[in-house]
């Protein structure tokens, strides 16, 4: 067992706070197999809800690093009919709960994007700033939490977490076998910095990471207002041209 010692809450100058960002679904918790369809989506009921082992003490581990843990999912299973916002709320409530219980972790925010090009409601349909590869998740709990991007972690098992990392400047962590989607990867020029099994090992490897004093800065100059100029002028590209694999996500 890893003997863990509390580490004074880590800050960068301006009294800014640095983050570890995770996506959910196949990083916190397992995926769901959806024989009707013949494919793997989120969990769509509380019941469905199975967090990984040493998630939480994953997340408990980040915590005594000093980093502020942010959940940042795209999550458009509301906007597709799969289910009502009420059992969305009620998957993120059991999954902060159980990080806690399991570990002892504590997830500070959990921020969605619910939005998807395909929407059945106009309410949902457009192609927003928040939706993951955008960074606007992550922009958006910068300012909440005034956190410094350029010196944070994003750690994800997508190719979407990974350009969403980098856009916002953060050093990025994939989750899972690099082989199974380096062709992919590598036409889309998405390369992460760093490569972990699952959210433990990748909690373990930022504190080796830590301890060598390779921080995660890359461009502390780096504002978040910055950011939302440099992601609106992007956006109007990407906008025309999103893969197909952003738009099933």
């Amino acid at each position: 067992m890893v003997q863990l010692q509390a580490i004074p809450r880590l800050e960068v100058k301006n009294g800014l706070r640095r983050a570890v960002f995770l996506d959910r679904d196949g990083v916190l918790n397992e995926l769901v197999c959806d024989p009707d369809h013949g494919r793997i989506d989120s969990p769509l009921h509380v019941s469905q809800l199975r967090v990984w082992p040493k998630a939480g003490q994953a997340v408990k581990l980040l915590n005594r690093l000093g980093f502020v843990v942010v959940v940042v999912s795209n999550q458009p299973a509301v906007a597709k009919g799969k289910m009502w916002q009420t059992q969305l709320e009620a998957i993120t409530r059991r999954l902060v709960r159980q990080i806690k219980r399991s570990g002892g972790g504590r997830i500070e925010d959990v921020l969605y994007c619910l939005h998807h090009p395909l929407a059945r409601s106009a309410m949902y349909r457009k192609r927003c700033q928040c939706r993951k590869p955008e960074p606007g998740l992550l922009l958006q709990a910068a300012r909440r939490w005034k956190i410094a991007l350029g010196a944070s972690y994003m750690v994800g098992d997508g190719m979407a977490d990974i350009q969403a990392g980098r856009r916002a400047g953060c050093r990025t962590i994939w989750i899972g076998d690099w082989r199974c989607e380096f062709c992919r990867a590598s036409h889309h020029a998405v390369h992460p910095d760093h490569i972990a099994s699952d959210v433990w090992a990748a909690a373990r490897l930022i504190q080796q990471l830590e301890s060598k004093g390779v921080v995660a800065r890359r461009d502390m100059s780096t504002t978040v207002s910055s950011l939302y100029g440099l992601q609106s002028r992007r956006s109007r590209t990407m906008s025309r041209s999103l893969s197909a694999f952003e738009q099933t996500a």
